[in-house]
């Protein structure tokens, strides 16, 4: 029988997934500030990574007081604004990518670099799809 190690140990736990990470946030959040909704809470944690770096924020930038809690108990707890929004991007990334992230077999610097093209159209792409819905209702919906 070999001999363990603490390292070896350490190499033999199941890392925490990004979804385990965020669950831990929401369950947190849930006891000492109140329940928030995904869509809340993401756009509330994206708030609070601008104000968590000084240089990102902007002139006449200010909390609420339930963003103030929340960023309370975000540095109390240990934990950083923009990791923490980025949890909630990669959680909310395409089927695929969410799938190999809950499997383990990307991280989550990979799984934000992977859902990047699908966020925004580029202009040309943009106007392609303009006229092809144009052309669709031409001649295909009379």
């Amino acid at each position: 029988m070999p001999k363990f190690t603490v390292t070896n140990w350490r190499l033999l736990e199941m890392k925490e997934t990004v979804y385990d990470k965020i669950r831990k946030l929401k369950e947190g959040l849930e006891k000492d500030v109140g329940k928030f909704e995904d869509s809340t809470l993401s756009v509330m944690l994206g708030k609070l990574e601008r104000w968590y770096y000084p240089k990102k924020r902007r002139k006449g930038m200010t909390l609420t007081k339930e963003e103030l809690k929340v960023y309370e108990f975000l540095i109390e707890k240990k934990y950083n604004p923009s990791t923490c929004y980025k949890w909630f991007l990669a959680c909310n990334s395409t089927g695929d990518v969410a799938r190999k992230l809950r499997e383990g077999t990307i991280g989550l610097r990979e799984a934000l670099s992977n859902t990047k093209p699908f966020k925004k159209l580029t202009p040309t792409e943009t106007e392609f799809m303009f006229h092809v819905k144009s052309m669709i209702e031409r001649y295909i919906v009379r």
